[in-house]
């Protein structure tokens, strides 16, 4: 890159530091480029005893893997900025191991390289497949034919399937759109730190919502922009938001009668000045969940001398995203 270019890359980049994070990240892309985005995520949800005089006991635990492997090449850009993109899914997978009472269930659906294996029975093979989406100035992205790829798999509306859960736009917006970013509000001259209110990301969490705070770091080694993410847990709902289905009930007392503890936090965001793109994103975080076996169900131990003991409910979240 020579030396004019280089100083108008840094300037279209300095632009979306002035102006706040809104709008106006400027790509420095041509149609042919491709890159590969690898995103996975690993859940653990775990629960366990500890009583007075006895050894902690492990009542149940779920592991979770997912993996998202995308090539992705630049078709055009458009007069406004933002790239017309194509997807091509080249590794899609999901596993699921529950462990409780002595026993482990695994499922799975793992699609690559035109080889597809699953435990569920009649899911297509994803491998292979494309879609086109429009990618804004925010890094957001716009689905152009998602339906036309779910009808080419015998994909239709309510399917409650295990692909067409993965292939969702819902689901599919949360490995490609990167939330710091996306988050960044326009107007918000030389942003420091922004914020949004997000939905719980598990049923037997006791908070209603959860703040995600966003935050400049300055400048790595390299000289990319780098960004960090923490997590706050909001108690009261806020305006606007609805409460979901409160679901299984002894869910609903466990949310109702426990102890959120603050989060724990490990995070990195990268973005590289020369190309405008997200290169990493990684976000880990532990939940712990507290709850007073005694206090559960209050009117049966009113009479009982035994101690529930306390219960405690860990979620583990592990997510990365990279560009290789």
């Amino acid at each position: 890159m020579n030396r004019i270019m280089q100083l108008l890359v840094v300037a279209s980049v300095m632009v979306f530091f002035i102006a706040g994070c809104g709008p106006v990240v400027s790509y420095n892309l041509q149609p042919g480029y491709t890159d590969t985005i690898s995103y996975t995520k690993h859940t653990t949800n775990r629960v366990w005893v500890e009583m007075k005089d006895k050894e902690p006991s492990e009542t149940g635990r779920k592991n979770i893997d997912l993996e998202y492997n995308v090539t992705r090449e630049i078709q055009s850009v458009e007069s406004d900025g933002s790239l017309k993109v194509k997807l091509t899914f080249n590794k899609l997978s999901l596993e699921m191991v529950n462990v409780g009472g002595g026993k482990e269930k695994k499922n799975y659906y793992i699609s690559e390289s035109g080889n597809t294996k699953s435990s569920w029975r009649g899911e297509p093979s994803v491998a292979g497949k494309s879609v086109t989406v429009k990618m804004l100035n925010d890094s957001s992205i716009v689905f152009e034919d998602l339906a036309e790829l779910r009808t080419s798999l015998k994909l239709t509306d309510g399917d409650n399937s295990t692909v067409a859960a993965l292939i969702s736009e819902k689901e599919l917006k949360k490995v490609l759109e990167r939330p710091f970013l996306v988050n960044c509000p326009k107007g918000n001259i030389a942003a420091k730190s922004w914020d949004s209110i997000e939905p719980i990301p598990d049923s037997m969490l006791n908070t209603k919502a959860l703040r995600m705070i966003y935050s400049s770091a300055g400048e790595n080694a390299e000289g990319d922009y780098v960004f960090n993410t923490d997590i706050e847990p909001l108690y009261t709902l806020p305006e606007g938001m609805e409460e979901a289905p409160a679901g299984d009930p002894f869910r609903q007392i466990l949310k109702d009668r426990s102890d959120l503890q603050e989060p724990e936090v490990e995070s990195e965001a990268v973005l590289d000045p020369e190309t405008g793109l997200v290169t990493k994103d990684m976000l880990n975080v532990t939940y712990l969940m507290i709850v007073d076996g005694n206090k559960l169900f209050p009117d049966q131990q009113k009479n009982s001398k035994a101690d529930a003991g306390m219960m405690y409910i860990e979620i583990k979240i592990n997510e990365d995203y990279e560009i290789k």
